[in-house]
């Protein structure tokens, strides 16, 4: 790595190792949160942590997901049925190793990685009867599709692709398009060289998640495998990601003291419960939290609002939540705003108690910045999604409104 960088954290978890470095001019302003492990001989193992670098929280989750290899009569019914299993269980735990010590890693941090062999595999469709293709069919239909370099007809065969797109797995996340060959199952040899024991794929990924809103979005610069990586059945990959910007730019001859935000005209739409859960009782509310000093609930409102009853889309178009946000040092509340994510819980009101049905995520430092320059600032019919497990279990809009004024 070189002396320009510093090791942050290490971890050692089964067949897994993660360094985590950090630029050496920012390693004073970087700190390392937490790091947890999780791990099941037949499910996989996850390596979690979680770093803030000058105000921008960062979670990197390691995984390895198990995929059972199907040794099966090669008969149609059975291979299906045994590819619609694997698949279900790896969304399943995909879901489990996101929430890290009770807390969702999808919410709790700016920018979020997902990252290693989460062992999705190609699958291509059913062939022109209808019939699940056999073992040998596959075997063809990957090595046309490789010497074609047709990649478009590779990711619509991957089961990562297909399963966040159904919302089954991971569908919060960003997935870079592969333009390049699959990752496994390679000969141990530089270079490009497929054992066809099994249908080629893109095991090997690097997923993104921003809860930062903004024009600027989380891009990926690079992202390739490594071709001369020569010792494993598996091409690593490697990326590059530009984040956007979080520094807020105050006027230092007009410093904001504080402001009020109220959001207004709440309502959810096509609200997801867990699979034991009938949609019809689905009684939601939703539950404001943010753990910030500097950001308190009015003396006249209330965090939650109140419960509906047998309804997927719920609505309040009366209630009112509102914050008070003290900003009258931006030197001893500058760091913290930067950091704060206000979440917006949906929560399912039932007989044993009450459940999470999803959250939504607001990035405060983004809604300062679009307002600070502007006395009263309001956007309208904003919409954005809940999410539970790496999914989205709904959608949420409202109605904003900011107005600056002299502190108290």
């Amino acid at each position: 790595v070189g002396e320009d960088y510093t090791l942050m954290m290490e971890r050692l978890q089964a067949d897994m190792l993660v360094y985590i470095y950090v630029r050496s001019d920012l390693a004073s302003s970087t700190s390392v949160t937490e790091t947890h492990v999780q791990t099941s001989r037949s499910k996989g193992c996850s390596i979690a942590s979680t770093l803030i670098v000058g105000g921008t929280k960062l979670s990197f989750i390691c995984m390895q997901l198990k995929d059972k290899e199907q040794f099966v009569p090669r008969k149609n019914s059975t291979i299906s049925a045994g590819k619609k299993a694997t698949l279900d269980q790896k969304n399943a735990t995909a879901e489990e190793f996101l929430n890290v010590a009770g807390k969702d890693q999808t919410l709790s941090s700016h920018h979020i990685f997902v990252f290693g062999d989460l062992n999705y595999r190609v699958s291509p469709p059913s062939n022109t009867r209808g019939v699940t293709n056999t073992f040998e069919e596959e075997q063809f239909i990957a090595r046309n599709m490789l010497t074609k370099k047709d990649w478009s007809s590779i990711s619509d065969s991957d089961e990562l692709v297909q399963a966040m797109k159904n919302n089954d797995a991971l569908s919060a996340f960003t997935n870079p398009f592969c333009k390049f060959h699959p990752t496994y199952k390679m000969q141990r040899a530089a270079g490009i060289k497929y054992d066809y024991s099994s249908m080629p794929s893109y095991a090997d990924r690097i997923l993104v998640r921003s809860n930062q809103e903004g024009s600027r979005k989380v891009e990926a610069i690079v992202y390739e495998p490594i071709h001369q990586f020569s010792t494993s059945l598996h091409k690593p990959m490697r990326g590059l990601f530009f984040l956007p910007d979080r520094k807020m730019h105050f006027d230092p001859n007009n410093e904001p003291k504080a402001m009020i935000i109220t959001f207004t005209h709440l309502k959810g739409k096509k609200l997801r419960p867990k699979e034991d859960i009938l949609h019809s009782d689905i009684n939601p509310y939703l539950q404001f939290c943010c753990d910030a000093r500097c950001v308190k609930m009015s003396k006249s409102s209330k965090d939650r609002t109140e419960t509906t009853y047998t309804t997927d889309r719920p609505t309040w178009p009366t209630q009112k939540i509102r914050y008070k946000v003290d900003l009258s040092s931006s030197k001893r509340h500058g760091d913290e705003i930067k950091d704060t994510l206000l979440h917006i819980k949906c929560m399912n009101e039932g007989i044993r108690g009450a459940t999470v049905l999803g959250t939504a995520v607001i990035d405060l430092a983004n809604v300062i910045c679009k307002s600070v320059s502007k006395e009263e600032w309001q956007q309208r019919e904003v919409e954005t999604y809940f999410y539970r497990g790496g999914r989205q279990t709904g959608k949420l809009y409202y109605n904003i409104k900011v107005r600056w004024e002299e502190n108290e």
